[in-house]
């Protein structure tokens, strides 16, 4: 995925942690990710932005291939912090491929051996994409690059999570929402 991503009037970076829902599987660093849910992507109260939304995928995985590089991962959205603080922005993982699925983008990752040995930890157990969006409509056009990050604001699973039984996880599939309890 080289080459500096071009704005169009009107389009905005936003930086996007992902959370974990009540359903945590089994422990280690996955190879493959949830990047972004399919339709709104709401945030949880704590974050306060207006939802986003994520209606065509493959159109947004397009334009993110447009970029012909790897998507980094760093720790901490360092990379968009590192000229303000002059600190390095290390790569915990690089997305090496994208794919639209029933539930959203999830993206395949090569992790450093640090980042899998932190996520093996449960040092960091989210991650946060960047991506551009339209200010107008708020529909996501493109992922720029992730973070791992302890914060998480939005509604998906953990990508560090706990060892549970496969009687305890079947069936389980997604979050639940905000103001609504999940049966036991």
């Amino acid at each position: 995925m080289a080459g500096q991503a071009e704005r169009t009037e009107g389009d905005s970076l936003a930086f996007h942690p992902t959370a974990a829902c009540a359903t945590e599987l089994a422990a280690g660093a996955p190879e493959w990710v949830q990047l972004l849910p399919r339709g709104e992507v709401r945030t949880r109260p704590h974050d306060g932005r207006a939802p986003w939304r994520l209606e065509d995928p493959e159109a947004v995985i397009g334009a993110t291939r447009a970029l012909v590089h790897d998507l980094p991962i760093d720790y901490e959205h360092q990379t968009d912090k590192a000229a303000e603080n002059g600190q390095p922005a290390p790569a915990a993982g690089w997305i090496k491929e994208l794919a639209a699925r029933d539930d959203g983008i999830h993206g395949r990752v090569a992790w450093t051996d640090k980042a899998r040995s932190m996520l093996e930890g449960r040092e960091y157990r989210f991650l946060s994409p960047v991506f551009q969006f339209d200010r107008k409509t708020r529909e996501i056009k493109r992922v720029m690059r992730a973070a791992l990050t302890n914060d998480p604001a939005i509604f998906l699973t953990a990508i560090a999570k706990r060892e549970e039984s496969i009687e305890t996880v079947r069936g389980a599939r997604d979050c639940t929402p905000p103001g609504r309890t999940r049966p036991i």
